[in-house]
């Protein structure tokens, strides 16, 4: 990796470092902050809807409870039960034709919303009409199939017209209103009263097929009414009424149901019915869909131990709504850690997967009131629970590029800086440096003219070394040349010396044989001897000079010859 590229990737790395690491350390604080809030928000929504659905439980029991001890409906009960007893004694109409009439209306009227909502399990309409008694039939006949009110609406009627039954009628008349009101004041769905001796339905503000029919061995002894029913013969006069939790009524075209009875005492402590209401789901889901806390993606539900709805979905009300659920338990069960640990008594918070396969924060609590074991569970997507973290990852990803921008900037500045003295990378420097070294001046320095920093300084070195070294090459030479001219000098002055001593000798000689002859010559022969015995010091002193001048010649043209082998010049 280049120098460049090292400057480069350093300075990235210091100036990015510390953001993301700021960036991270503060999302990380954001997220636990944000879960720790919305944990508690959950736990608070939780808590109030537990606190608010215990209350109309509660408050629903002690309306049933109020009710059955007042005067008025002690003097109702007592007098339906007398006039239901005696009703069929005072119809002329017979039995046979009733049953036609009310089997036509139940086939008619009845049966297909019945079973378009998936509730008729394969019973026709006589399967329903074929317990019900004369008396049955004939309430039935003038407050249902003669009433003129549509169904849903059968409670409009005051009085059936039916004269000859004027008793029962004139009871009807003086209470139904009052009993109505109470039940369109307090949301509930329908309010009976009920025989204690035979279980006969004596009263209904509704008016739906489960009127005046019996809880003991009608076509409704299995259902949720006859079980509260039951409940309540087996409560004394200060027990608490016991709730029916939700199941499919059938009388209610198979919708869900919930029940609560408690038993009616005369004022000597006699058991003459028992009241019971049938609590309608409305009220609980308007508890549930308090929107206050819990943002787009909060949902807050009820749950039976049979893992259905108990109140409707925000969330999904198609599939996980009360009545959708318990028409398609299989698609609207739900099941989640909150629900079970709820449903197991445990309050608690966390983050779970919801029922729909997102992971959410999520507060559980049990609702156990009057029998009943509900899961309360409100949750909120984490997705949005945590949308500021995101918002904050955003945030610093926006820094984060700014901050890569403004640090590559500063790093491609700063690198250029640093590289524009040296001329090129380190490493290219370092090898140019260990070529010279290593003696191979052939060197590509074709760029030379661009080159800059000490990659230039060296390019130019080598250039000026091996022009130094052509410079010493062609000095030994001219070294070597001007040796060997000295030596000619001096063995041309030797040869002249020899021929000189030669011409000297002959002329010695000459002397020897003159010498008796020519006495007078003897300053001219002593003048010969010392030319003769100066040339040969001149002749002795030339060699030695070209000894020396041979040796130090030698000894450089070795030296030369080493020093230049070093290096590569082309």
């Amino acid at each position: 990796m280049t120098l460049k590229k090292r400057l480069l990737l350093t300075l990235l790395l210091v100036g990015l470092l510390p953001v993301i690491a700021i960036s991270f350390f503060n999302a990380e604080i954001a997220r636990q902050s944000l879960t720790e809030q919305a944990l508690q928000q959950l736990s608070i929504a939780a808590t109030n809807k537990q606190h608010s659905v215990e209350d109309y439980l509660s408050t629903i029991a002690r309306q049933l409870k109020a009710m059955a001890n007042n005067r008025g409906t002690r003097t109702a009960a007592q007098g339906f039960g007398l006039a239901f007893q005696n009703y069929e004694k005072l119809v002329q109409e017979e039995q046979s034709t009733l049953r036609e009439n009310v089997e036509a209306y139940y086939q008619q009227n009845f049966l297909p919303p019945l079973q378009q909502n998936g509730g008729a399990n394969g019973r026709s309409a006589s399967d329903f009409v074929a317990s019900l008694s004369k008396n049955s039939l004939a309430l039935q006949m003038g407050y249902i199939v003669d009433n003129p009110n549509p169904v849903g609406q059968k409670d409009e009627l005051v009085s059936a017209d039916v004269h000859i039954a004027q008793f029962y009628n004139t009871l009807h008349k003086q209470w139904h209103t009052s009993f109505k009101e109470f039940q369109e004041a307090f949301g509930y769905y329908d309010i009976y009263l009920i025989d204690a001796d035979t279980g006969h339905v004596i009263y209904s503000v509704a008016k739906e097929v489960d009127f005046a029919t019996s809880l003991k061995d009608g076509p409704y002894a299995d259902s949720g009414l006859a079980a509260a029913y039951r409940q309540a013969m087996s409560d004394g006069q200060d027990t608490a009424p016991t709730f029916v939790d939700f199941t499919r009524y059938v009388p209610s075209y198979g919708a869900p149901a919930g029940f609560v009875a408690t038993p009616i005492y005369s004022e000597k402590d006699e058991r003459l019915a028992v009241l019971a209401f049938q609590f309608p789901i409305d009220s609980l889901n308007n508890i549930m869909m308090e929107r206050d806390g819990m943002g787009e993606t909060g949902d807050a539900y009820l749950v039976g131990p049979d893992n259905l709805m108990r109140s409707d979905s925000y969330l999904d009300p198609e599939n996980r709504s009360v009545v959708a659920s318990f028409a398609d338990p299989e698609n609207g069960r739900i099941s989640s850690t909150s629900v079970d640990e709820a449903l197991a008594g445990n309050s608690g918070e966390g983050v779970v997967t919801s029922y729909r396969g997102e992971p959410v924060f999520s507060a559980h609590r049990p609702v156990t009131v009057g029998g009943l074991n509900w899961a309360l569970v409100a949750e909120i997507s984490e997705d949005e629970a945590l949308a500021p973290v995101r918002e904050m990852w955003t945030l610093a990803a926006i820094a984060i590029a700014i901050v890569l921008l403004a640090v590559a900037a500063v790093a491609v500045w700063t690198a250029v800086r640093i590289m524009k003295p040296l001329g090129k990378d380190p490493s290219e420097l370092q090898a140019l440096a260990e070529q010279v070294a290593a003696g191979n001046l052939v060197i590509d320095s074709s760029d030379s003219d661009n080159a800059t920093g000490v990659y230039g300084s060296m390019l130019k070195m080598v250039s000026d070394l091996k022009e130094v070294i052509f410079k010493v090459e062609e000095a030994s030479q001219r070294q070597a040349s001007g040796i060997s001219e000295r030596a000619g000098a001096v063995v041309l002055r030797l040869r002249e010396a020899v021929e000189e001593v030669a011409r000297m000798s002959g002329m010695a000689e000459q002397i020897a044989t003159a010498s008796e002859e020519q006495s007078a010559t003897a300053e001219e022969v002593t003048r010969n001897v010392s030319t003769i015995a100066e040339k040969s010091l001149e002749t002795k002193q030339a060699m030695v000079q070209i000894s020396e001048a041979s040796g130090d010649l030698a000894e450089l043209s070795h030296q030369l010859r080493d020093s230049l082998s070093r290096f590569k010049v082309s």
